[in-house]
């Protein structure tokens, strides 16, 4: 990072000073903790990045970000110490769980936005700082986000640290890129709000479905539950569209479901390949198949659409939110390893999936191409040999955080929802998601052959 001078261990330091003879307490499921005392010198030798922000006593909120400052410890090497905003983040998460997740942005003096290269990541203001506490392994999140990108397609890039707020260590952190237009997150044509003319307003646009989105219609197609799906625009935001550019990427979407309700839904020239990148649709099927993410079809779904001059064609993707996935989930089918997603049987209340997904998977165009995109990764990012030695990755990352994280959130051999079942310790809950994601990716081989039998 090279936007402002480190601020060396003191401040580290200081702040772990201030958690000297505390007790922090961990609150589980409605269920308080035992106190569990915490040795501050454990926090000077972590391998992760430290980040400490101080708030000045205020509460963090939903929203608005409220002012902070924060300071990254990366041991010899530069760090970060500045102003920012924090504000909490999550729906079910804040909901749910105590430990809280955090949306940040790093600023200047003038409080305006500084894009920084925090963790080594590519520069940006704006982050997401996930705070891993239904997911026992700490890595699911990271995982997916990891052979998303395998697949050649932009997922988010990640970094593990650890985090204190007012002196309170929080534990082990994902920090997440945001998803937003730029050349190093979603790639595609910037769009103004000035712009005003028919080729102009084609494109760039990230959208998504997602619980109760604002500023976003209501399909006139009714999903796979009967309930019509809503589409929000993400990047730029609704209130960053002017009401041409708005309708333009409404009006885009719903040609895209005619299409697949209408007779010549699958003609070669005509119909949805006239619509979509279908390459990113395949990647996305397989990514969200083999984690067999609970909510990723119909929440947390992302799409982005490129503009005229770069083919106009809207793109699944980036993948998003995966902390329930990898058989964490001990509803709708969740935890088993055989059956599609895709055919989730939602109940009536619940949000919907689109009913193009499942109409689109059994094109059989699609599904060849899926199968023989299917081969391809499983001979590379997907075999069993290189998930495991992604894990391997990440454990080495975190090194050893895991065992301060659950000194402070002792979930370990508890219920925590979702979960199918407590697990006894870190090391399980690993072993438990090797074994899971083997066994997915076996079933998954027996369906994606030359000529698939499903979805």
């Amino acid at each position: 990072m090279t936007a402002r001078p480190a601020a060396g261990p003191r401040r580290l330091r200081r702040a772990a000073r201030r958690l000297a003879g505390a007790v922090v307490m961990g609150l589980v499921a409605g269920c308080a903790a035992a106190p569990v005392a915490l040795d501050p010198a454990l926090l000077e030798q972590s391998r992760l990045p430290v980040l400490v922000f101080e708030t000045g006593g205020r509460a963090i909120p939903d929203e608005p970000k409220v002012p902070a400052r924060l300071s990254v410890d990366l041991g010899d090497r530069d760090g970060f110490d500045g102003p920012v905003g924090i504000e909490r983040r999550g729906q079910s998460s804040q909901a749910r769980y105590p430990k809280p997740q955090f949306g940040i942005e790093l600023r200047d003096a003038d409080g305006e936005g500084l894009d920084v290269d925090l963790l080594g990541l590519p520069p940006d203001d704006d982050w997401v700082l996930h705070g891993p506490y239904g997911d026992p392994s700490l890595l699911r999140n990271a995982l997916a986000y990891r052979l998303a990108r395998a697949t050649g397609r932009y997922a988010s890039r990640t970094r593990f640290c650890e985090v204190v707020v007012d002196g309170d260590y929080l534990g082990v952190y994902l920090l997440v890129e945001r998803i937003e237009q730029g050349d190093d997150r979603v790639d595609v044509r910037r769009l103004r709000r000035g712009d005003r003319g028919p080729h102009a307003i084609t494109g760039g646009y990230v959208f998504k479905l997602d619980k109760d989105p604002v500023g976003g219609w209501r399909s006139p197609f009714p999903g796979t539950n009967g309930r019509h799906p809503v589409y929000a625009p993400h990047d730029p935001g609704p209130d960053d569209l002017s009401e041409a550019q708005r309708l333009h990427l409404q009006s885009a979407v719903t040609a895209f479901e005619e299409t697949m309700a209408g007779a010549d839904w699958d003609d070669p020239d005509d119909g949805y390949a006239d619509h979509l990148d279908v390459g990113s649709f395949v990647d996305y099927f397989l990514v969200t198949e083999l984690s067999r993410n609970v909510d990723g079809y119909r929440i947390s779904a992302y799409f982005h659409k490129d503009h005229i001059r770069d083919g106009g064609r809207i793109h699944a993707g980036p993948a998003w939110d995966f902390d329930i996935a990898f058989g964490n989930a001990d509803y709708y089918g969740g935890a088993e390893t055989v059956g599609w997603q895709v055919d989730l049987p939602l109940r009536g209340r619940d949000h919907p999936i689109p009913a193009w997904w499942p109409r689109l998977v059994r094109e059989p165009q699609f599904r060849a191409t899926t199968a023989e995109r299917w081969a391809a990764l499983r001979r590379g990012p997907f075999h069993p040999d290189s998930v495991d030695a992604a894990i391997d990755v990440l454990l080495a990352e975190l090194a050893g955080a895991p065992a301060r994280n659950f000194a402070r959130w002792p979930v370990l051999g508890r219920t925590v929802w979702p979960n199918p079942a407590p697990v006894s310790s870190h090391a399980a809950a690993v072993a438990d998601l090797r074994a899971w994601v083997r066994e997915r990716a076996a079933w998954m081989d027996s369906q994606l052959t030359a000529a698939p039998q499903g979805p």
